[in-house]
């Protein structure tokens, strides 16, 4: 998988050999590409959890649709980001991901309780240095 982050957004790119995700009922298919895309992610210094945003009170989406986001509790030392689908009542995130690229919205310094004003700095430091963009 290859992951490129700008501002607002970040592109997953699927490469031969990622696995396919599929499922409509209660967002399945969304569900295991987060859940993805968070174990990738905590593997290179980020640390964020999956959850549905109905759980966490946002007013958007529907009882099923995930996000990433830190931990309230202990957020740690990366970047405190949301990572969230914005076409979800359209189509799933996994559609895009299995036709070989998905683009999801990415919103930085999210967490009131620690604030993180450096959140965009940290973000990119954790990009692979060989390539702009690319984590």
């Amino acid at each position: 998988m290859k992951v490129k982050f700008n501002i607002n957004s970040v592109t997953l790119t699927r490469e031969p050999g990622d696995p396919k995700f599929y499922g409509m009922k209660g967002a399945r298919g969304e569900h295991r590409l987060l859940h993805y895309l968070c174990k990738w992610l905590n593997e290179r210094g980020f640390k964020l959890i999956k959850k549905r945003l109905a759980d966490d009170k946002h007013l958007m989406g529907d009882n099923y649709q995930p996000y990433l986001r830190p931990p309230t509790r202990n957020p740690g030392d990366g970047p405190h980001i949301f990572i969230v689908s914005g076409f979800y009542a359209l189509r799933g995130a996994n559609e895009d991901w299995n036709a070989g690229e998905v683009c999801l919205n990415v919103k930085l310094d999210v967490l009131k309780k620690h604030p993180q004003p450096d959140c965009e700095e940290r973000l990119f430091r954790l990009r692979s240095p060989g390539e702009k963009g690319a984590a």
